[in-house]
């Protein structure tokens, strides 16, 4: 299997890559930023300028990130013969049809843990978020509290992600809610940052490798919450629910048919009722529960 190979068309190495490092700024000018968060120098990735004519009949620079496992790349530069080549907005990204990306091209070199599920490209780990205690599976620090005791913030760099994740933790758990879960770009998103904090895929990756879809985004945001673990009380909320939906809305409470989670959704026939349906992905589980104190993440070993 092979990683995506990125191309940037009429750029150099000088310019994009002095000293061997990567420009921050140029990948951030194209939207890649955090699809090469973990992703700086030589050690990290494998850097080419072509002076030829290359994808779409230019010059230019390619850049693959280097497996995490230390496998070194099988087809790195234009081989049109065995490569497809996809125009994104100002760079290229070519995909090898002979060995299509795997998660072992994609994972990063820090895996949080959480529930392995099998999307189109194969087996994904994805990271408990965080749960309706407020628990996580994400880096925290450690400071003594006012009390004595050991206080543990989500580390600054994910404390974004925790809190948007605690309008996923919503949908599921507030027996009170009246949002319908449905397919829109917002949800799309939350999935595709639940699975970028181990891998290296964004927008333009999903939109190539389709590994969230119309089976897999409500499983990917079951695992994000850690709902396996707490699988009874997301089925006391769907009885409440239930049972709210035979009685009727009371005075001043609105129906919960036809609104929407994060905005405007897909007609009701495509929605999921967040308290309908099967309750439960088909995961494996955690290693730990996200309720207590989690250990230390540690570097996903070759």
């Amino acid at each position: 299997m092979a990683p995506p190979l990125y191309f940037f068309p009429k750029t150099t190495l000088a310019e994009f890559a002095p000293d061997g490092r990567i420009r921050r700024e140029c990948l951030r000018k194209l939207g890649l930023e955090e699809t090469f968060a973990d992703v700086r120098g030589a050690e990290d990735c494998s850097l080419q300028q072509m002076d030829a004519a290359g994808p779409h009949g230019h010059s230019g620079v390619f850049l693959l990130a280097n497996p995490t496992d230390g496998r070194p790349p099988t087809r790195f530069g234009y081989y049109p013969d065995f490569q497809s080549w996809h125009q994104r907005d100002g760079f290229v990204v070519g995909l090898d049809r002979e060995q299509p990306p795997a998660p072992e091209d994609l994972v990063r070199k820090k895996v949080i843990r959480g529930y392995a599920l099998e999307l189109s490209a194969g087996m994904f780990e994805i990271p408990v978020l965080r749960d309706p205690d407020g628990g996580t599976l994400l880096p925290r620090d450690l400071r003594y509290g006012d009390d004595g005791g050991v206080e543990q913030p989500v580390k600054e760099s994910y404390r974004g992600l925790w809190d948007q994740f605690g309008e996923v933790v919503d949908w599921f758990f507030d027996p009170a809610g009246k949002a319908t879960l449905s397919i829109n770009a917002h949800t799309l998103d939350l999935c595709v940052k639940a699975l970028a904090v181990n891998y290296r895929v964004g927008r333009v990756e999903q939109d190539l490798l389709g590994l969230v879809d119309s089976e897999t985004w409500v499983p990917i945001l079951f695992a994000s919450i850690d709902l396996v673990t707490y699988r009874d009380a997301f089925e006391r909320v769907c009885e409440a629910k239930k049972n709210r939906a035979s009685t009727g809305p009371t005075d001043g409470e609105a129906p919960t048919d036809g609104s929407t989670a994060g905005g405007a959704g897909p007609p009701a026939s495509t929605a999921t009722s967040a308290g309908s349906g099967d309750c439960g992905p088909d995961t494996e589980p955690a290693t730990a529960s996200s309720g207590s104190p989690p250990p230390e993440s540690e570097p996903r070993k070759a």
